[in-house]
């Protein structure tokens, strides 16, 4: 008998895999090219259970809204057929599952059973839309339940669907800003397809060419499947002063870095180049399904702090960045533990460094603001119960804090308070560029001159600066999407922003 209990331990493993106990899900096909137009299925299987009518199952695709609409999957809709995002049953089934839509922008499908499945059934929907444009892996939430009136239980496996990029739309070269003649230098490549995304799959050869002549330097290279879209040739130098790019060229297109101002020794200060201000969806507590749509990135919760920076940093090829999510109800004690946590993961001086941030999200007549630290220890002064600005520089002045607060200013209205009373000690530049600007440059009728409009304007610059705020400039993106420091390299970049300038001795939170 002792020597059967193995086998029956065994043999019943093997029935209950055969014959799981809760219900699962499946999605096909499950790599979809971005941006395309696609018909989905998604499968739900009963197995060994029973579904009583009033249970059934959701799932939710990844939908945005205003500017970061275009990048996220067609909002599901039920009443057009032939229109995008329609979600239908299958012939089987379709009369007796019914189909809901809801979630703060729509994205949440539920399939209610109107009467009961039995066990061993598949129920499948089929989706058709266009595709979310930004590549990673998407994990799609769903839940089920047996009856209208059980708990809703996550799926034990989440089906996941890899978004794959386009081909090659351009080359983004970087080389320092700031070098000294024939000192050796690295430069950066990254192939991106039209909607900013790196392209792994790149394997084309590339020729590397400077203005320098008659010394100029000749490098030629395929990129392999390893280099995954990005790779960094070292060990180059100009033997000229003053501007200098670099050309790649690949068959008959070619491609230009930014301008390095090559100096004939050693300079003292160099410029770098980096985003401040973008959301991610880490640090999100309400993570299931985006019901809210608040927390962290209050347009999807959908990307992560660690892909964005990992963008910021191979595929933008920028200098620093920060994320910065929004201090909402949300975005709890843990939620800043590991927005720090994943900032200092990515923070390597001279190389590529990250600040700790988050965005003081007060009423527009104040503002909001880019809080930014460089010490980890400090806590989020949230805009609950620090409701103005005083409050803020009161306990900043107190507790001695090393403090950047950087005003963000996105509307209009004449009853703006933003610049009502200076403070030149925390609040040295602020962002008179991002998305919120750039939006009104991209729309039509818009006007394109609507943040900028006079010294009578309480929310512009010209009046701040007329009413003795003595504070600097940059550029942000306010990116969404987990694409920081994009630009408008295509038409198809429509979440595109600016950038912050700083000059330091070195790339270095100290400096």
């Amino acid at each position: 008998v002792k020597q059967l209990i193995p086998l029956i331990i065994i043999l019943f493993c093997f029935i209950n895999n055969l014959f799981p106990n809760e219900a699962n899900i499946s999605i096909h096909p499950e790599n979809l090219v971005c941006g395309g137009y696609q018909t989905i299925k998604i499968e739900f299987f009963t197995h060994n259970m029973t579904i009583k009518s009033g249970g059934g199952f959701r799932f939710e695709l990844p939908v945005g809204y205003l500017e970061t609409k275009p990048y996220y999957w067609d909002k599901p809709q039920i009443d057009i057929i032939e229109g995008k995002g329609f979600v239908s049953v299958d012939e089987k089934n379709k009369n007796f599952v019914e189909i809901s839509l809801s979630g703060a922008r729509g994205g949440i499908v539920n399939c209610q059973f109107l009467k009961n499945v039995n066990p061993q059934d598949t129920i499948r929907i089929f989706y058709s839309g266009t595709v979310q444009s930004l590549v990673w892996q998407s994990r799609i939430n769903a839940q089920w339940r047996t009856d209208k009136n059980s708990e809703w239980h996550t799926f034990e496996i989440l089906p996941k669907i890899e978004i794959l990029n386009q081909n090659m739309r351009t080359m983004v070269v970087q080389i320092p800003s700031d070098c000294k003649i024939n000192e050796l230098i690295d430069i950066r490549v990254a192939a991106i397809d039209k909607y900013g995304n790196r392209v792994t799959n790149f394997d084309q050869t590339v020729t590397i060419t400077s203005q320098n002549k008659p010394n100029n330097q000749i490098i030629k290279y395929t990129f392999t499947e390893e280099d995954s879209g990005f790779y960094q040739f070292n060990n180059y130098s100009f033997s000229n002063t003053n501007f200098q790019k670099i050309t790649l060229t690949i068959g008959d297109n070619q491609f230009t870095s930014n301008y390095s101002f090559v100096h004939n020794k050693e300079p003292t200060y160099n410029r770098y180049f980096g985003d401040l201000h973008f959301h991610t969806g880490t640090g999100e507590e309400n993570n299931m399904f985006s019901s809210t749509f608040t927390g962290g990135d209050h347009r999807g919760n959908f990307s992560t702090a660690k892909a964005a920076y990992e963008y910021a940093k191979k595929t933008m090829l920028l200098d620093f960045a920060a994320s910065t999510e929004h201090d909402t109800q949300y975005f709890s004690d843990n939620g800043w533990a590991i927005s720090k946590s994943v900032s200092q993961s990515f923070n390597s001086p001279n190389e590529f460094i990250t600040f700790f941030g988050y965005e003081w999200t007060s009423k527009p007549q104040i503002g909001h603001h880019i809080i930014l630290f460089k010490d980890s220890s400090n806590i989020v002064y949230d805009h609950m119960k620090y409701n103005t600005q005083e409050s803020l520089w009161n306990t900043f002045e107190k507790n001695q804090t090393e403090v950047l607060m950087i005003p963000h200013v996105t509307w209009t209205q004449e009853s703006h308070g933003v610049w009502n009373i200076p403070n030149n000690q925390f609040r040295r530049v602020g962002e008179i560029y991002s998305l919120w600007n750039n939006r009104y440059l991209i729309q039509p009728g818009d006007n394109p001159q609507r943040f900028e409009l006079g010294l009578k304007k309480k929310w512009s610059y010209q009046y701040a600066w007329a009413n003795g705020h003595k504070i600097g400039l940059i550029g942000c993106s306010d990116n969404h999407t987990g694409h920081p420091g994009l630009n408008n390299y295509s038409p198809d970049c429509v979440h595109a922003g600016g950038l912050t300038s700083i000059i330091s001795s070195t790339v270095n939170r100290d400096h």
